[in-house]
């Protein structure tokens, strides 16, 4: 019987192994990846969410207390009349902005929206506030999506 010549099998081996590491961890790699996309992309929109929601409390606390009320109310119920401003740009160079619009419900004058449209690094998040005049007193009452209609039927 002959003896087969077996050089450099190990040598074959010890590459197919190193291969087969470098393929797991290319796809670990790949997968990690994605999760911290995934992760930041969450952590902006969330951001956008919250300060959306922050901008649309504290004017609806300026119009609940009644303090400088007229800045913030359209002068009528004409969609024409209503009141838009950029509130700010965010710090930290994120590249945000927080734009406002306020308007008046189209059937009913003591239902008011307050819209914000939240900018956090290039992820968009839009708030919308809703509050009610009772007793010459704005109070609010839900929070929704841009568009989204008020009923106080219950």
């Amino acid at each position: 019987m002959k003896k087969l010549n077996e050089k450099g099998s190990i040598m074959v081996m010890v590459v197919s192994i190193i291969l087969l590491i470098l393929i797991v961890v290319g796809i670990c790699f790949g997968i990690v990846t994605s999760y911290q996309k995934r992760a930041v992309n969450d952590h902006a929109s969330k951001q956008a969410y919250l300060s959306g929601l922050s901008v649309a409390q504290s004017i609806a606390g300026q119009i609940g207390n009644e303090k400088n009320i007229e800045n913030y109310l359209p002068a009528t119920v004409n969609e024409a009349d209503d009141v838009s401003m950029t509130v700010s740009s965010l710090p930290d160079g994120t590249s945000g902005d927080i734009t406002v619009k306020i308007k008046y419900n189209r059937s009913n004058n003591n239902i008011l929206y307050i819209q914000v449209t939240s900018v956090y690094n290039r992820v968009t998040e839009e708030v919308q506030l809703t509050m009610q005049k009772q007793n010459n007193r704005w109070y609010t009452k839900i929070y929704s999506k841009i568009g989204d209609e008020f009923s106080d039927q219950e």
